[in-house]
């Protein structure tokens, strides 16, 4: 039988892998932890219905390299042990609130090691994670200390990157569920309980470990096991692939492949991999990316070109998403971005990361088109999005050969070809529903600000309004039976919203119209938008179409290219 480099198959409790005298590392090719919600859910409920039936529960297939210092490779299995580990961590922090000692005898055996006959030494953890995770990992996981310090320190935290957040979100699930479980019993039925969670999972949870013998090996396993992306993401494929492929050189491409996540440390990176193919190379689709990358870099020189050029993208990418004056050197660029935003998070990335490159005055042309032009294609006609991505995928493209050099260029030769005119879009915008509230908070306050000379900046005190609320009171309920109006049809109407200064209670919001009326758009409000409203007497389905048309004359002056 040919060899494949795999030893010593073993049936195992997860007690037996964390009472061991060697640290569990995660490898430089491995992801960072990803384990979400749904996984975590399932994990605690597979431990209380074996707590309950007193049976083992298979773990599934673990795979590890051989020891060396002390230090034992994980190449399958991570994030099973990780998780594991934040629910003995969490049992260990509950437990030491309460002041049983058995807390502290958790964290020696299965968390955090410390040698009693040189206490200067510094404790080894049982597990140690990624460099993206460890430190975070061992500062609000394996670090014993109360989950509300803890939850405090969590919420004074600047930055955090998106795997180090589930990595806590994951804490205060266990935290939450556990204690919301352990309430309904008394101290001594609650320390017990939690006891008996970390028992059943360290003992009753089996594995069938697995031992391979070089790093070779335990590189083409890694890969075989996850079945070519089926469980791995574009972005922990790319990793490993990029490693190979630079063979001794691996430690120069971490390197910088650690500055480029660093930089998107709160950003998705694979959304991110994706829209650079989108604005480099063309519409792929998720499923379709790893192998499109991997045809394109093929050795050494490639991958470190394909670096450089990752490197200078995301940082664009990172400035577009978390816009900031220090980056673009102006607060029109800042706002323009953050207005895009509200109307489409990823759709417009690819052009804007290649317009980015044109003139400062020319990009802020560029964001105004993308404005007008998504408003009136997605926002109001809710048009194909599959069209709209391969044309800002092409866009981009001729943006960066040359081809197209200011945003006049993009609006004769692109943009023009799918633009809704003014009268789809006013016969659209006049039938609309908004039911996104901060979508429906932006179109109204553009609309105010388009009216008023003034201008005045209320931004922090806007609230949205429903005239007719969505929970009317019992008057409305007469009102609407009586004048034949279906609340679910009308609430939505963007002529059915409007914009008030400073938050009203709910009482008064689902007050029936002429109270609302005369407390709200006669008294408490300086916006032109509500200036028609003070002196209505009806709102029915006739005079929520009314206003939605005059709604509509004013939007099409207001988002165009």
């Amino acid at each position: 039988m040919l060899d494949i480099g795999i030893r010593n198959y073993q049936q195992q409790t997860l007690e037996q892998l964390l009472k061991s005298n060697c640290s569990y590392v995660v490898p430089y090719f491995q992801r960072e932890f990803s384990w979400e919600k749904d996984d975590w859910d399932d994990l605690l409920e597979d431990v209380i219905k074996s707590m309950k039936q007193t049976r083992g529960h298979f773990f599934g297939f673990m795979t590890f390299k051989k020891a060396e210092n002390d230090e034992i490779p994980i190449i399958e299995g991570q994030q099973r042990i990780a998780t594991v580990t934040i629910l003995v961590s969490v049992v260990r922090d509950m437990l030491l609130e309460m002041n049983e000692d058995i807390g502290k005898d958790l964290n020696k055996e299965y968390i955090k090691s410390i040698d009693s006959l040189s206490p200067e030494t510094p404790p080894f953890f049982k597990l140690i994670l990624s460099e993206m995770n460890k430190d975070f990992f061992k500062k609000y996981i394996q670090e014993e200390n109360s989950p509300n310090k803890k939850f405090e320190q969590f919420r004074a935290e600047k930055k955090v990157n998106l795997s180090n957040e589930l990595i806590f979100k994951c804490y205060r699930f266990f935290h939450d569920e556990l204690k919301k479980k352990a309430e309904k019993i008394g101290n001594k039925e609650k320390k017990d309980y939690l006891v008996d969670i970390v028992r059943t999972v360290l003992r009753n949870f089996i594995v069938i470990t697995a031992e391979v013998i070089d790093s070779s090996a335990a590189y083409n396993i890694f890969q075989t096991l996850n079945d070519r992306g089926l469980d791995l993401t574009v972005t922990d494929l790319l990793k490993t692939y990029l490693f190979d492929k630079v063979g001794d050189s691996w430690r120069e491409a971490k390197e910088k492949w650690d500055t480029i996540r660093e930089i998107l440390s709160v950003v998705n990176t694979n959304a991110f991999l994706r829209h650079y193919w989108l604005s480099t190379h063309g519409v792929v689709k998720e499923k379709d990316l790893y192998k499109e990358i991997e045809s394109e870099v093929k050795n050494k020189a490639d991958v470190f070109k394909f670096l450089e050029n990752l490197k200078g993208e995301a940082e664009v990418y990172e400035a577009l998403l978390n816009p900031k004056e220090d980056y673009w050197g102006n607060k029109t660029t800042v706002d323009l971005l953050n207005e895009l935003q509200i109307l489409t998070t990823q759709m417009a990335l690819p052009l804007l990361m290649a317009g980015s490159r044109l003139h400062e005055k020319e990009f802020i042309n560029l964001l105004q088109l993308c404005i007008g032009f998504t408003f009136r294609y997605l926002t109001i006609a809710e048009a194909e999005h599959k069209v709209l991505e391969k044309l800002f995928s092409d866009i981009a493209i001729d943006i960066r050969e040359g081809k197209i050099k200011n945003a006049e260029e993009v609006k004769k030769k692109k943009l023009s070809r799918e633009y809704r005119d003014d009268d789809m879009f006013i016969k659209l915008f006049a039938k609309k529903e908004i039911k996104v509230a901060k979508v429906a908070k932006y179109i109204l306050k553009k609309i105010d600000d388009f009216l008023s000379a003034e201008k005045e900046k209320y931004s922090d005190r806007i609230t949205l309004e429903h005239i007719l609320p969505r929970n009317p009171d019992k008057e409305w309920t007469v009102y609407m039976k009586k004048n034949t109006m279906e609340k679910d049809e009308l609430v939505n109407r963007i002529g059915n919203l409007t914009l008030l200064l400073g938050k009203v209670n709910r009482e008064a919001q689902n007050a029936f119209f002429i109270k609302k009326r005369d407390l709200f758009y006669k008294k408490m409000t300086k916006l032109k938008i509500n200036e028609p409203l003070k002196e209505i007497d009806s709102w029915t389905k006739e005079d929520i179409e009314k206003r939605q048309e005059e709604l509509a004359e004013i939007a099409v002056k207001i988002w165009k290219i």
